[in-house]
């Protein structure tokens, strides 16, 4: 079965897009640096840092497909050098607000800032920083401030950081790139314009999903359902929103087990990622979607008159137990 797989092209506007990236990232950046020198506690710190990293994985992902970018070496490339911008321009912005800092503790004028600048360059600050490090934790009764982060393990901060930052940036760019294209329309494809739950599959016919060689084989599984399974098979179908040439299939394998606590989770197994349907095949699907909602609403059906005839009997003892009660009930004396 052939997948899907980027040709490799792009535009050159992902080039101005990714310096658009790095400005606003940068820009962005004295604010999330600010934050981290306000905020007092490590944890929010790093919720803080979190949430920066997923602001560069939405923005990476955004260029890459404004960029039309189908190139995964070159969408990790870009994403990579606007992110290590990023990340070196926050640790400037932490020593000028540190340097902020220090001169309004002084009160050393604005107008003595290059002065300051030269006398307390930016390499003294990191070494400064690696120095003194940081302190985490509650202060002790003996006055400490709590337990000191400093010398090697302030690289390892800023190496988490970075790691946090610049790869934030490259997997939204690489998810971006590898999404499914429409090459004769230049279009990106759009996820989930099927999607088609069979429940409750035999193990047979998961085990004959995982082991299929040809579309053919994922789409003619028996549909119908096993009480004793907790499972389904859902078949999402993503394709060019202005063409039929351009359809992709996404088998997964979802079951819900129970843990310890008597709570249910639910565990998602990928089978098949983009497969690439024909259009024959893509018939074979719409097809294999009807088959499988003609069952599900024929078990609807049966559910549904089966609960007819259970209250249908229950009304008829009903009456004929008030019937009895009647009958019991000895004339009153007149």
């Amino acid at each position: 079965m052939e997948t899907y797989k980027p040709s490799g092209k792009f535009r050159f506007s992902i080039f101005g897009l990714t310096a658009a990236l790095a400005v606003v990232g940068v820009a962005l950046g004295w604010v999330y640096q600010w934050l981290i020198d306000v905020v007092p506690w490590i944890y929010l710190s790093v919720v803080i840092t979190l949430g920066f990293g997923l602001l560069l994985f939405l923005g990476a992902g955004w260029v890459t497909r404004l960029g039309r970018c189908r190139n995964v070496a070159l969408a990790i490339l870009v994403a990579v050098i606007a992110g290590l911008l990023v990340t070196a321009a926050t640790y400037y912005h932490a020593y000028t607000i540190f340097l902020d800092d220090a001169m309004a503790a002084e009160n050393i004028p604005a107008e003595q800032r290059a002065v300051a600048t030269e006398q307390f360059p930016f390499r003294d600050y990191l070494k400064f920083r690696v120095e003194t490090g940081w302190s985490i934790g509650r202060p002790g009764r003996d006055g400490s401030s709590g337990m000191p982060i400093k010398g090697v393990f302030v690289y390892l901060v800023w190496l988490i950081e970075a790691g946090i930052l610049v790869g934030g940036a490259a997997l939204g760019a690489v998810g971006a790139a590898r999404q499914p294209y429409c090459e004769s329309c230049d279009e990106w494809t759009e996820a989930d314009l099927l999607t088609v739950a069979l429940p409750q599959p035999e193990p047979d016919t998961v085990e004959r999903v995982k082991t299929a060689t040809s579309v053919d084989q994922l789409l003619s599984v028996p549909i119908a359902p096993s009480p004793d399974e907790a499972s389904s098979l859902v078949y999402s179908l993503s394709g060019c929103p202005r063409c039929e040439n351009s359809a992709f299939l996404t088998v997964k394998h979802v079951s819900v087990t129970v843990n310890k606590k008597d709570e249910a989770e639910t565990e998602t197994e990928d089978l098949w990622s983009d497969l690439v349907l024909s259009p024959a095949q893509l018939e074979t699907m719409q097809a294999f979607s009807e088959q499988v909602e003609a069952a599900a609403g024929s078990a609807v059906e049966t559910m549904q008159a089966f609960a007819e005839q259970v209250e249908a009997a229950s009304g008829s003892t009903a009456a004929k137990d008030g019937e009895e009660q009647a009958e019991d009930v000895p004339p009153e004396a007149g």
